[in-house]
């Protein structure tokens, strides 16, 4: 089973914080997709909310965090709880193909930090073995379309 995903975060460290986890899979003619926005405890930094169009906005003691284009707070969760939804989900599509695993495709041209900045968050929340119960492989699209895409037709691959 093949799975695209992809993470917002904080910034493009290994140090920074997961703020959106998100996957997208057809199974049967039917599109399944997950979505979970996260708290960060620190802010994204300038380019991470130009990019994302996500910051934390402050009433009082409380933080939350809005959309920068309609000003609507998001759902959050905390990183693990979000984490631990997002195996689950992927247990599901696992299931539901019948494959031995699930391959988890990004598409990240530049700095490739998505899959270490990932296993990072899992392994602070001892999350490793549930996820390596489920997913065989990482995949960077960019990768394929270096490789196979017809290079008069696609200028660029971000």
């Amino acid at each position: 089973m093949v799975v695209a995903w992809d993470l917002d975060t904080t910034g493009r460290r290994l140090i920074d914080e997961i703020c959106q986890v998100a996957g997208f899979y057809i199974f049967d003619k039917e599109e399944c997709d997950f979505s979970q926005y996260v708290m960060p405890h620190k802010n994204p930094n300038p380019g991470a909310r130009r990019s994302f169009g996500i910051k934390v906005a402050s009433m009082g003691r409380y933080r939350m965090l809005k959309d920068v284009e309609t000003g609507k707070i998001l759902k959050t969760k905390s990183e693990v709880s979000a984490l631990q939804d997002f195996i689950s989900w992927l247990k599901e599509a696992k299931e539901k193909s019948k494959t031995d695993g699930v391959v988890l495709v990004c598409h990240e041209p530049a700095r490739k930090v998505l899959v270490p900045l990932f296993l990072e968050a899992l392994r602070r929340y001892n999350l490793l073995e549930a996820f390596d119960e489920v997913v065989v492989a990482f995949a960077n699209s960019v990768k394929v379309a270096e490789k196979y895409a017809d290079s008069e037709k696609v200028t660029s691959y971000r």
